[in-house]
């Protein structure tokens, strides 16, 4: 992690490091422009908040189109990410981000390379895309090179890379997974 951001009791958000868009800074500098944040997160080069409108707004380099705004190009003010609405968890990887609805719908955006978000040659997803429309998440954690949600049914669902076994130890499941997997907990 190259920078991180926090965000007070009176909502203001404040972020420091180099988040290769914004800051470049070691010392807390606040982000004014981005209005009622409830939930901040960041990752390597990436922060996004969740809005009291349960909107979510990115900013960062942009590499893998993580901000989601349909470019690649660095983002250095906060926007809104086109087509999440009731949002109410957000998870950042390495390369890509995803969203859940209250309702357990999942979106995910950004680096594809893998199969982290989705079944396509495609290895950029420039905005949010529900991601495996039948689960429906209660929880979501989206890793380095995989995405893994908790499920209604108190499943653990994952996938993405599983090199090295990391979530599968089946030879069947080898490789860059872009059907879940029930991990045995």
């Amino acid at each position: 992690l190259t920078h991180t951001c926090a965000l007070t009791k009176d909502q203001k958000v404040y972020c420091w490091g180099d988040d290769h868009a914004r800051t470049g800074t070691q010392l807390p500098v606040e982000v004014t422009d981005v209005s009622s944040p409830i939930d901040i997160i960041a990752s390597q080069d990436l922060s996004c908040v969740i809005t009291s409108e349960n909107l979510v707004k990115c900013w960062g380099s942009n590499f893998f189109g993580t901000v989601g705004n349909g470019n690649q190009i660095p983002q250095s003010t906060p926007v809104e990410v086109p087509g999440l609405s009731n949002i109410e968890k957000l998870s950042l990887g390495y390369t890509h981000a995803c969203a859940k609805q209250f309702d357990g719908v999942i979106f995910c955006w950004g680096s594809n390379n893998l199969s982290r978000i989705a079944d396509t040659i495609d290895n950029v997803i420039l905005t949010p895309q529900i991601s495996h429309s039948s689960i429906q998440a209660v929880e979501l954690f989206a890793g380095t090179n995989k995405t893994c949600v908790f499920d209604t049914s108190d499943q653990l669902l994952c996938w993405g890379s599983n090199t090295n076994n990391s979530f599968s130890p089946d030879a069947a499941h080898a490789g860059n997974l872009y059907d879940p997997v029930n991990i045995e907990y």
